[in-house]
């Protein structure tokens, strides 16, 4: 298996994994650019997540036109093309709707961090004010600009976005910005949730190395899924 053909294995594995654990809905998509290209793939809006295999991944264009017979890409991928174009780091995209993410979009309450392996949101979950769809390029270039720096950004009333340098970057902070959110909401059902304090935080990704660990931990598990 070649760079290309592993990179879309990733990808297709990485729809199924996220499909699986929830977080992946049937209006969700994921992308990672093309070694070697301007180009990147993505899941075809034709598809269902969860059916998704490297074969049925559709190539586009920097400004998001299909470059793959009989399958398109989703009417939100100008989200991705923007991304990377304004982050040249990113090697991966995700956006998606998971239920506890996007009941924080929906209230206006901002994600704090309070699971140890969130610290790899260290630089924040910022907040995107515009709750249409995405699919107009000044909305997507706000969007990024919103996003900044930073691995993840909320979508008012919408959903989330998430980056990562790769693939398993992009699976892991997927899976680890929903479940912050999760114990985040059952925190709040008790009392005050009590955040990671800076401190703590810096501990987790330095003497802890808490993001090779926990973004190791699931691809372990993604890369498992048949």
């Amino acid at each position: 298996m070649d760079e290309r053909e592993l990179h879309r294995d990733k990808l297709a594995k990485a729809c199924r994994f996220l499909y699986r654990e929830g977080i992946l809905d049937a209006y969700g998509h994921l992308s990672a650019r093309v070694p070697g290209t301007g180009r990147l793939l993505i899941n075809p809006k034709e598809i269902p997540s969860g059916e998704v295999r490297p074969e049925s991944l559709v190539e586009v264009s920097p400004d998001g036109r299909s470059l793959s017979p009989d399958l398109n890409p989703p009417a939100e991928v100008i989200i991705h093309s923007a991304v990377y174009r304004a982050r040249p780091d990113v090697g991966a995209v995700a956006h998606f709707h998971p239920p506890f993410a996007t009941a924080f979009a929906t209230t206006g309450k901002r994600i704090v961090l309070v699971y140890i392996a969130a610290a790899i949101f260290h630089r924040g979950v910022p907040f995107f004010e515009d709750p249409q769809l995405i699919v107009f390029p000044e909305q997507a270039e706000r969007m990024a600009q919103a996003l900044g720096s930073c691995r993840a950004l909320m979508l008012r009333n919408h959903g989330a976005v998430v980056v990562g340098r790769s693939i398993e970057e992009m699976v892991g902070g997927s899976v680890i910005l929903e479940e912050n959110a999760k114990r985040l909401h059952l925190a709040w059902s008790l009392g005050q949730p009590q955040a990671l304090t800076p401190q703590e935080i810096e501990e987790a990704l330095t003497k802890y190395r808490i993001e090779e660990r926990a973004i190791g931990r699931v691809w372990t598990l993604c890369n498992a899924v048949p």
